[in-house]
């Protein structure tokens, strides 16, 4: 199923990785995550860990691709606008506004 090269996202957390390599006894996936590597059985389940805590890969698709960009995209936003709440600027809210006001006419 998996091959060396392919692209792969956990399906928990949304992590993706590259498989760097399938053992060749077992055909155990290793996949590297940038930071970390960690290992798969052949139907992408994580090995090495309890029930609990176990994810699974699967292939990364153009559009579970386009879903994790957004939802970076998002959280990017909350976290600015948490920083910036407190020092928020009268021009800086009048912007804001501006394009939030767009998006409900529009």
């Amino acid at each position: 199923m998996f091959k060396v090269g392919d692209k792969v996202v956990t399906t928990r957390s949304r992590v993706i990785g590259t498989v760097i390599r399938i053992t060749p006894k077992r055909k155990d996936v290793v996949v590297d995550f940038g930071n970390y590597q960690s290992t798969f059985r052949p139907d992408g389940w994580q090995k090495g860990v309890d029930v609990w805590s176990s994810t699974i890969i699967e292939p990364l698709t153009p559009e579970i691709e386009r879903e994790i960009k957004r939802n970076i995209i998002i959280n990017k936003c909350k976290k600015l606008f948490q920083i910036k709440e407190r020092n928020l600027t009268f021009d800086q809210a009048a912007r804001i506004l501006e394009v939030l006001e767009d998006e409900d006419n529009g």
